[in-house]
């Protein structure tokens, strides 16, 4: 058994909490996995788990140990990976994180098109609608909606989220259509969860060299774009919503456009990601469609 082994069994079975679950994901029996692990206690005449009949728990120092592996096993991958971008083409599995609504209207096609381009590469997409970190949960590259909090992490600015105000006819029918944003105050306001979301939630608004910062309010809040729109759709309140999603309806006359003089504030569509992650898709390709 090399270090290097010895290290991955080790980490897999802390992570899987058992040696017979780490070596069913390994290949291993479990007294092999035991094993291996037994010959890292005694090579360095130090106990890494306690153990019983019932459980396992790290000692300190195999506390310590499981740290510097994970690490020590991320480094090799990542190497991996450089060598496997420059050999005959780009191979392995890619893993992305990505809010549900961006992932199910715009990547998964696109996704598609990139694996029928890439034969040797495999995808695990997670759809999760906080900001995953691309270096604590393991991912490759994780897309966001608005502003990142961190800004230490590598990110791409990729096309902006294109907004627009609209409303249902239903919804209209019998009220005063909004003549100026402040009017927005008195209206039920479908709200998005796929966005960043302040104590009060505010819509901002442009018209020449005037803005115009209005608090709305509603009591439907959605994490998926596509539920607000049919919630739009049934005449639930207005929308301010990605234009891509709502062009058709607003053409069809399903809804009627709000306040068009007026610019909505856009929203920064971005990509963050592992600085070894070698590609050659450019990553604003996932722009189309915004």
């Amino acid at each position: 058994m090399t270090p290097l082994q010895g290290m991955s069994i080790f980490v897999k079975t802390v992570e899987t909490g058992s040696f017979s679950a780490a070596a069913g994901q390994l290949g291993l029996t479990p007294q092999m996995a035991g094993r291996h692990i037994k010959q890292i206690e005694e090579r360095t005449g130090t106990r890494l788990l306690n153990r019983s009949t019932r459980n396992q728990s790290l000692t300190e120092v195999g506390r310590l140990y499981y740290e510097q592996c994970k690490r020590a096993l991320a480094q090799v991958e990542a190497a991996e990976g450089i060598l496997a971008a420059h050999s005959n083409g780009p191979r392995g599995k890619l893993r992305i994180a990505s809010p549900v609504s961006f992932a199910s209207n715009h990547l998964a096609p696109l996704l598609t098109r990139f694996l029928r381009e890439f034969t040797d590469i495999q995808v695990d997409l997670t759809v999760t609608e906080t900001l995953a970190d691309v270096v604590e949960d393991g991912y490759d590259a994780a897309f966001w909606v608005g502003e990142l909090p961190n800004s230490t992490l590598n990110v791409r600015i990729l096309a902006p989220y294109r907004r627009m105000l609209v409303a249902a006819p239903e919804y209209l029918s019998g009220k005063s259509a909004p003549a100026c944003p402040e009017d927005l105050r008195h209206h039920d306001c479908l709200d998005s969860s796929v966005l960043p979301r302040s104590p009060s939630c505010v819509w901002h608004f442009e018209r020449g060299s005037a803005s115009y910062d209005v608090p709305v309010k509603g009591r439907l809040r959605i994490s998926d774009e596509r539920v607000l729109v049919d919630a739009a759709l049934a005449g639930a309140g207005i929308l301010l919503g990605c234009r891509s999603l709502l062009r058709e309806h607003v053409r069809d006359g399903r809804l009627v456009r709000l306040l068009p003089e007026y610019e909505v504030g856009p929203c920064p569509l971005l990509c963050s990601f592992l600085p070894s992650l070698i590609c050659r898709k450019r990553y604003d390709d996932l722009s189309i469609g915004w």
